[in-house]
């Protein structure tokens, strides 16, 4: 069985929204888990990439998911957004609903390497694509839709460089840009790949206080993140990952050295400094 979602390819989903206000949407079950995920595996090119993987995500969670190269963190977003065509099997759903119904809900920071900087589109531009998914796609963006772009850019400090072309920012700007297009949105659920690599610690700082403004008013986040540390000190729950998980739950009793080791495949004693 394919996940709830699957072929509906997530066009609207690389978007996201504003923390402030985010409020229950009135689709789909409310007492649901905002995400729930049950017995998802993923066969790509003969190999098991993903086996048996079942978690939930709910109002207020912040959930970093960690675990070393390869052990299949990228290919668990992309498929609980419909972004793979075969090789899926388990149930998704957001809210009680498939991906295809709930996407306006959901916003997607994918890793930097996964875009083309070069694209000839302004910072602005970008930003307003985070409203695509509340109008229909002839109908041209509204006064509103413009707010909540100068809201988001502001959010991020990006409203100087609005004007600005895409090829010319910083990693740290580029990001930033990314991150004022998921606020845009004003989504229940952000989904970021690795969204600290490569960015500066202002950055990185800034990303962290959105995620925990977003728990704050009742919205959820999953982060793919290499920094078991920073998962740690801002998360509210941890999902250790390695083909199929590892270890779930609240970070400090997770993140043991038993665990990581069970996740690494290494002597986690040789990385322990101020490991809890």
């Amino acid at each position: 069985m394919r996940p709830a979602g699957q072929g509906d390819r997530g066009r609207g989903s690389e978007a996201t929204s504003s923390a402030e206000g985010v409020a229950p949407s009135s689709e789909g079950d409310v007492s649901a888990p905002l995400l729930s995920v049950r017995g998802l595996s993923v066969v790509l090119g003969g190999r098991v990439v993903l086996e048996e993987v079942t978690f939930q995500l709910r109002a207020g969670d912040l959930m970093g998911v960690v675990g070393p190269n390869g052990a299949g963190k990228t290919t668990l977003l992309q498929a609980l957004l419909g972004l793979l065509d075969t090789g899926v099997e388990g149930d998704v759903r957001f809210g009680g609903q498939p991906f295809s119904v709930a996407r306006r809900r959901v916003a997607f920071v994918p890793q930097r390497s996964a875009v083309d900087w070069d694209f000839p589109v302004t910072v602005r531009d970008v930003v307003l694509q985070g409203r695509v998914v509340h109008r229909p796609w002839w109908r041209s963006a509204s006064r509103e839709d413009g707010a909540v772009v100068d809201q988001a850019l502001a959010d991020v400090g990006m409203s100087s460089l609005a004007s600005r072309m895409i090829s010319d920012l910083s990693g740290g700007q580029q990001q930033r840009v990314f991150l004022a297009r998921a606020l845009a949105q004003r989504p229940e659920i952000f989904v970021l790949d690795e969204p600290m690599t490569g960015v500066d610690a202002a950055t990185e700082g800034l990303v962290w206080q959105i995620l925990e403004a977003h728990r704050a008013a009742g919205g959820a986040s999953l982060v793919v993140h290499h920094g078991v540390e920073a998962v740690r000190r801002h998360a509210s729950r941890v999902l250790l990952l390695n083909r199929r998980v590892r270890g779930l739950g609240a970070p400090r009793p997770t993140l043991t050295l038993e665990a990581l080791a069970e996740t690494y495949g290494v002597d986690w004693r040789d990385h322990a400094a101020g490991t809890p």
